[in-house]
């Protein structure tokens, strides 16, 4: 312990007195419990919550009768519980310069929501509450008055596209965020989220997987909804493989699928409102995960959502007859992004 070296209590850690002269440090497994401490003890540990350096300490020890060796001991007995930061200033400093790093991160990323559901339209919003610089809504169905309810779409929005009605809410509610591509032409997609009911269309996806483009599916399907895969092209699961490994375990998955889609365009249908909230919470979890290159729950799995607030993660693999991982057919085709419109990447 030198004399210059600022020491703090760790970050978080929870303490409470028991009674005069016993600290608890920490709760549940991994708790401590100091005892005997005297008044110039807890000054010390007062000062430590801020944060101070040991010559400090000592000076305030001694205005309670205090000893150089007996705050050096506390120091050490705190130390050793794990109570104390070490690195209390590249600590610091890492917590102040991580959320602006993930903030400058965030503010420089572009992701495209495909599909303006409720749930779509919800994710959209999230992506701007959470930072993200460029939030694009690609869902050229007209609004209709069956669309029009809390939480959904006004009576103002009936002469947009979900889409721009969608884009009009987030610069009303977001107004620094960018709903347009910029004027210097195509942008690619950071990652891409794929809005859908019933059952996903894998084609959809198809160019994105060509064009190496992260992207994540969320599903809803009336009492349930299912967040994932999180596709990393050439690396994983995509979501052909995921209908590929369903039509291995039910032969008829296949007739099954294209009647379970809803059709591009068509008529939003119903979403319990707390459900589509939920799942709209969990993608944009996992996106901005994604955005802010860590490695999301839904990477290789889908997260699984129900009515009762249960999730649950069911890990996929890539599926041998797929094709998706196969680094030759990656790269090939590409485009330059999008221009703005129907996304040039689906």
């Amino acid at each position: 312990m030198t004399g210059t070296t600022p020491l703090r209590l760790r970050p978080g850690l929870l303490t409470a007195w028991r009674s005069p002269g016993r600290l608890q440090l920490g709760v549940g497994t991994g708790a401590h419990v100091l005892e005997g401490l005297t008044a110039a003890d807890e000054l010390v540990v007062d000062a430590l919550t801020a944060g101070a350096d040991p010559t400090s300490l000592q000076r305030l020890a001694a205005l309670r009768g205090g000893t150089p060796q007996r705050t050096r001991a506390l120091v050490d007995a705190l130390a050793s519980a794990g109570a104390l930061d070490d690195s209390a200033p590249r600590a610091a400093d890492a917590r102040r310069s991580a959320p602006a790093a993930s903030s400058g991160r965030l503010a420089r990323a572009c992701a495209v929501v495909v599909g303006a559901s409720p749930t779509g339209r919800a994710v959209a919003l999230g992506l701007a509450a959470a930072g993200t610089g460029t939030v694009l809504v690609e869902d050229e169905a007209p609004v209709t008055g069956a669309d029009v309810g809390p939480g959904a779409f006004c009576a103002g929005d009936l002469d947009l596209s979900r889409g721009a009605a969608t884009a009009r809410a987030l610069a009303h509610h977001h107004p620094a965020v960018r709903t347009r591509p910029p004027n210097t032409g195509p942008v690619r997609p950071d990652v891409v989220v794929l809005v859908a009911s019933g059952a996903h269309d894998a084609r959809r996806a198809d160019p994105l997987v060509r064009e190496g483009v992260p992207h994540l599916g969320v599903l809803q399907l009336g009492t349930s909804a299912v967040v994932g895969p999180l596709v990393r092209p050439g690396a994983g699961a995509c979501l052909r493989c995921l209908d590929l490994h369903r039509t291995d375990r039910d032969p008829e998955w296949p007739r099954l699928l294209p009647q379970l889609a809803a059709p591009p365009g068509g008529p939003l249908r119903p979403e319990p409102p707390h459900l589509a909230a939920l799942a709209a919470a969990v993608a944009v979890q996992q996106a901005v995960a994604q955005l802010l290159g860590h490695d999301p729950a839904a990477l290789d799995a889908t997260v699984e959502l129900d009515l009762t607030g249960a999730l649950g993660v069911r890990p996929w693999s890539a599926h041998p007859a797929c094709g998706c991982t196969w680094a030759d057919d990656l790269g090939e085709g590409l485009s330059d992004g999008w221009a703005g419109g129907a996304p040039a990447l689906l």
